[in-house]
């Protein structure tokens, strides 16, 4: 059981991607030490937990529990991802044309490997 305690703590890590997990307990109304108890694979989060993952990250439930993504629900998006988005959203249809074109390019470049 320890073994999908600890994959399950890292699906809860990559959900709160660049959050602090003082800001990701925060967000969801938790003790920091509940966040790193779930990402060292010590516990599970509770329900209650797990409804506020959903609300405020837009996460999938079944997903973080299991490793199996629920029919028709999105991955929540990191916050920097997020940003983007509503980048995007805001912005007039020349410069949605733009972020377009910079994002085709940016996807084709080789990725750096961290040093």
């Amino acid at each position: 059981m320890q073994e999908k305690f600890i994959e399950a703590g890292l699906r809860v890590a990559a959900l709160r991607g660049e959050l602090t997990q003082a800001a990701f307990a925060a967000r969801l109304d938790v003790h920091r030490n509940s966040v790193v108890g779930w990402e060292s694979g010590k516990r599970l989060p509770d329900g209650e937990s797990l409804v506020r993952m959903a609300s405020e990250f837009n996460a999938d439930v079944g997903y973080i529990l299991t490793g199996h993504r629920s029919a028709g629900v999105v991955p929540a998006l990191r916050p920097d991802e997020t940003a983007l988005l509503d980048n995007y959203r805001n912005a007039p249809s020349d410069g949605r044309e733009k972020i377009r074109q910079i994002s085709l390019v940016a996807a084709k470049q080789p990725k750096r490997r961290a040093a």
